[in-house]
Order: structure tokens, then C-alpha cells, then sequence
């Protein structure tokens, strides 16, 4: 309800025109924020597609390798430093996944074997020694979670993180990469790697949204304003008769 003073009106009208403006500038930029996310979900995207269908190269080789990327190594695993990372899930069943140090001529490995079912009792889950001198898996994706980024003593294999930087002080050598075995190989458990194949559609879906909402308050903005100097003109239409 507006106030019989003049002088108060206004104010209320300019604050509404300021609110209403900076809300059309924030949806807006929402929108677009959104196409920048799709344009960004595109390319990684692609880039995940083209190192899907590449041919395994070696791991032993200098350089760095994109997530995705089907690697092999020869070398040695360390089955008394294998680490359980908590918090899995596999066919509806709770578990761990078990990350085992693989020492090649490039470094240190952690190879993720896979999946281990655990009720996550006081008795950890037993697990047979990976015993292969040759792994083949894919670059896994870096996690960098700062909230799971802790981890406990020496002395307890579980962790909470793929951190490289975290489990590399816990191990004490640093890891040269995560490298996720395929499901073939003999030293692999359970292993259902899901890709993240969201398309930039869902981000595209997100900046309509935001348009059509930044669209709808435009509308109701020059709404209000027609019918407030409707009301103005009329008052000095009164006024005048007066």
C-alpha cells in the first residue's frame, strides 16, 4: 500500500525500479554464466571422446597425459601400502575401492583396482594381492576436494580423497598419476567406471531458465511502471479539477 505522501512514494518507487533493475542484471548474467558452463561442458566433452578412442600408449614415456587416456606401465606393485577409499558404491552394494601404489621407471603409480564390497565393520575387507608386472587402465580424472582432503595415520589404510597431493605424503614419494584399471585385466575387481557424459544441453536448459525469468520480470518491471504514471497522471488530472 503506498503512502499518502508524496515525497515517500517516490522513494518507494525508486527502490523498487533499483531492485527490480539489479535482479534483471544478476538473471542475466546467470544466463550467460550458464552458456559459458555449456561452451566449457562441450569441449571437455569432446576432448574425453577423442581420448576414449585413442590406442593404449605407455606410461613409462615422458610427459603428461589427459584424464581418459588408456595407458600401460610395467613395474611392480606395492601391495603393502594399498590404500581403501571410502564411500563407494557398486550395483546398490557399500564398499571401498582399493588404490594400490604400482612403482614403474617414470615413478610412482596408484592404480585403482576397483571395487571391494564392505559393510564397514570393525574387520577391514580382505583383498588378494594384485601380482601382474604390466597394468592397462585409464588416466583417472583429478579430485581435489579439499573438505575429504584429510587423512589418517600411517597405520589405517582408509582414506577419503584420490587427492594425488594428499596421498602422496601419506605415502611418502610423490604419484605420478591415478590410472584406473579396465575391466580385462587379470588384477582388476569390481570395475564399472561411469564417465561423466553430461552434454551441454543441461547447461543450456539452465541459461533459458534464467532468460525467461530475467524476460518475465522485464515485463512485470514495465507493468508497475506504466500503471504507476497512469496513477501520477491521474492524480494531477484530480488536482487540477480541484
Amino acid at each position: 500500500m503506498l503512502s499518502q505522501n508524496p515525497a515517500t512514494n517516490r522513494r518507494l518507487h525508486g527502490s523498487f525500479h533499483l531492485l527490480c533493475l539489479a535482479l534483471l542484471i544478476l538473471l542475466i548474467n546467470l544466463g550467460f554464466w550458464q552458456l559459458d558452463r555449456a561452451a566449457w561442458r562441450a569441449d571437455q566433452w569432446q576432448a574425453m571422446e577423442q581420448q576414449l578412442q585413442q590406442p593404449a600408449i605407455s606410461l613409462n614415456s615422458a610427459g603428461a597425459f589427459p584424464a581418459h587416456r588408456l595407458v600401460t606401465a610395467q613395474g611392480r606393485w606395492l601391495n603393502q601400502e594399498a590404500l581403501l577409499l571410502q564411500n563407494r558404491t557398486y550395483d546398490g552394494q557399500a564398499g571401498v575401492e582399493v588404490l594400490v601404489p604400482f612403482q614403474t621407471t617414470q615413478g610412482l603409480v596408484l592404480v585403482n583396482r576397483g571395487f571391494v564390497a564392505w559393510n564397514y565393520g570393525a574387520v577391514l575387507p580382505s583383498v588378494n594381492p594384485a601380482t601382474s608386472l604390466e597394468i592397462l587402465g585409464r588416466i583417472a580424472p583429478v579430485d581435489e576436494n579439499p573438505v575429504l582432503a584429510n587423512v589418517d595415520s600411517a597405520d589405517n589404510p582408509l582414506v577419503q580423497t584420490r587427492d594425488l597431493a594428499v596421498l602422496s605424503t601419506r605415502l611418502g614419494a610423490p604419484i605420478v598419476s591415478e590410472v584406473r584399471l579396465v575391466a580385462e585385466h587379470p588384477d582388476a575387481l569390481a570395475t564399472n567406471w561411469q564417465f561423466n557424459r553430461i552434454g551441454p544441453e543441461k547447461h543450456i536448459g539452465y541459461a533459458v531458465q534464467w532468460f525467461c525469468m530475467s524476460f518475465a520480470l522485464l515485463i512485470l518491471w514495465v507493468v508497475v511502471f506504466i500503471r504507476s504514471k497512469k496513477n501520477n497522471n491521474n492524480g494531477e488530472v484530480h488536482a487540477d479539477v480541484r
